[in-house]
């Protein structure tokens, strides 16, 4: 059975709409996907065959917050973005962790058997775990203790008795800031 991701590049589109629900924003889910697959403010910004597009190849990071400042606008907020880089695997999980703490939400990007988009829940000494509409739920950190830790990528394990365990990167994180005043 195919689940969500598998078959599409819509796990960024997802991760917005999911990110409004964990956070309690009142949305009517399936009508914000539809204004988001049709409405003229998004086509004029990312194109003509913008949707096609995303179905096929997924959003980059600049893409993603562009949707993402579109569709929070139409929840009436207006946010800021930080993309967060990782410096070694120690600072990167403290930084997730007062980030997801000070914030209104994270959206991790993770680089893998195939490349997602997800948003980030909880942060643990040893366990990432996500609100995510696929199978990836939480990855449990795993390295090296005694490797250096200037890498520069979070390294992680899925751990999921349906899916074989896979070695995944968390390439990036774009944090989320909701501005003070609603968006008028």
């Amino acid at each position: 059975m195919a689940k969500q991701g598998e078959l599409d590049g819509l796990c960024g589109m997802y991760s917005i709409v999911n990110l409004l629900e964990l956070k309690g924003v009142p949305v009517d889910s399936e009508e914000l996907v539809r204004w988001i697959a049709t409405s003229d403010d998004v086509i004029a910004v990312m194109g003509d065959n913008w949707f096609g597009r995303v179905f096929a190849d997924g959003l980059d990071m600049d893409e993603l917050q562009i949707l993402t400042e579109l569709v929070f606008k139409k929840c009436g907020m207006s946010v800021t973005f930080e993309v967060m880089e990782w410096t070694n695997i120690t600072t990167g999980v403290r930084d997730l962790r007062e980030s997801l703490d000070e914030s209104f939400g994270i959206i991790v990007g993770m680089d893998g058997l195939c490349d997602h988009w997800t948003v980030l829940k909880r942060v643990s000494k040893d366990k990432l775990t996500f609100y995510d509409s696929g199978s990836r739920k939480e990855l449990i950190l795993s390295f090296d203790k005694d490797a250096d830790e200037s890498i520069d990528i979070i390294r992680c394990c899925k751990h999921d008795k349906n899916i074989p365990d896979n070695e995944y990167i968390l390439s990036n994180a774009l944090v989320i800031k909701i501005n003070p005043k609603k968006h008028r």
